[in-house]
Parts: structure tokens; sequence; C-alpha cells
């Protein structure tokens, strides 16, 4: 467990995983539906058949929060939070903007996994 730490987790290749927690058991078999818990509550992980790459955020409570969506398309991402970070997931290409920073989406056709941070402390 990761006492202090919320997390979210999102299959990005593969057949997907079955979490069992002590009170309830979830599927992740759909590719980049954030699934989101705390790190105190105690996983256990099984893949459903064969290897899957999966991005795990994990941000400390006391420092901050962070919030993870898919989006796809082109144009222009401003960072409005203190941080915001961009995964194209076709090239596996990983931007980082801080405050007031912004970055031209290219690859109108890729998906992409956009990360906001905004500390709190």
């Amino acid at each position: 467990s990761f006492p202090g730490i919320d997390r979210h987790l999102l299959i990005l290749e593969g057949n997907g995983c079955k979490l069992s927690f002590p009170d309830r058991k979830i599927e992740l078999k759909n590719r980049l539906v954030p699934f989101s818990f705390q790190g105190e509550e105690s996983v256990y992980c099984v893949l459903v058949s064969g290897s899957i790459t999966d991005l795990n955020v994990m941000t400390e409570r006391s420092w901050g929060t962070s919030h993870v969506e898919i989006t796809q398309g082109s144009g222009q991402l401003v960072c409005l939070e203190d941080y915001l970070f961009l995964f194209d997931i076709q090239s596996f290409r990983l931007y980082e903007l801080q405050k007031g920073e912004s970055l031209e989406m290219e690859n109108p056709d890729h998906k992409k996994i956009v990360i906001r941070v905004k500390k709190t402390i």
C-alpha cells in the first residue's frame, strides 16, 4: 500500500487486469479508461491474458492533486494548473508544461493522456 498517495491507473496495451480490494473487485479491460483509488487501499492484481502496458499516476495527497483525462485532436493546450503532462500514446512522447506555458498539439489522430497537477502546499 501507498499511504497518503492518490492513484490513477490506465491500461495502454494488452487484455487488462483484475484488481481485488478488500471490499470490491474491479476488472480493467478497456484501454485508456482511468481508474482512480487511494494508495491506502490494499490491492492485488491478476493479469487477464498475457502482459499489459499500463500508466500508473501517483500523487502525494499532502503535496497536491492530479486529474487524468484522454483527449484526441489538435490545437493549443495551455497549462492553467501548476503542471501539465501530455503523453502521446502512439509516439510514446511525454511533454511537460508549467503554469502559463502552452503547446501546439500535433497529430490530430493520436490519442493523448493529459495529466493536470495542482500543488496544494
